[in-house]
């Protein structure tokens, strides 16, 4: 058996691994994966050239077949900047009927519609101050400062 060939793949899969330690953005990984599979394929394959065609086939493959997976993982959510009036109060512009799901509000000088956290809850009268909890759809979700 050719140690050679066997050092040949583990120095390989460190090479990757510290690529991928130091950059973190699966760059790397896929190789070493297939490093790693090559090295212990080596056991059973002793010839340098067929255990570089499975590195090759195998690099391939994993990227193939796991790439597009992890880019729907670890995708960066698309930042609407809606998310930065949770939390903030806004002003009632049109009162808020919770049993229907139906009234207005200005936050940041732009009008939202909403539905309250409580649906039970009584009208909310124009002018009062309410919190914003969530964005469910094209709605802010609202609570009456009382209720909280």
């Amino acid at each position: 058996m050719p140690w050679n060939s066997m050092i040949i793949w583990i120095g390989l899969l460190v090479f990757f691994l510290i690529i991928e330690v130091v950059s973190f953005q699966l760059i790397a990984v896929w190789f070493a994966a297939a490093a790693l599979t090559t090295f212990f394929l080596s056991f059973m394959v002793e010839s340098l050239a067929i255990q570089s065609f499975i590195f090759l086939i195998l690099s391939g493959g994993f990227f193939g077949l796991f790439y597009p997976l992890s880019r729907r993982i670890y995708r960066p959510k698309a930042d609407t900047n809606s998310e930065r009036v949770i939390g903030k109060e806004a002003v009632v512009i049109e009162e808020i009927d919770p049993a229907m799901g139906k009234g207005q509000v200005k936050v940041d000088g732009k009008e939202w519609s909403v539905k309250s956290k409580n649906p039970h809850a009584s009208n909310i009268a124009v002018g009062t101050v309410v919190k914003v909890l969530a964005i469910e759809g094209v709605k802010l979700v609202i609570e009456h400062q009382e209720e909280a």
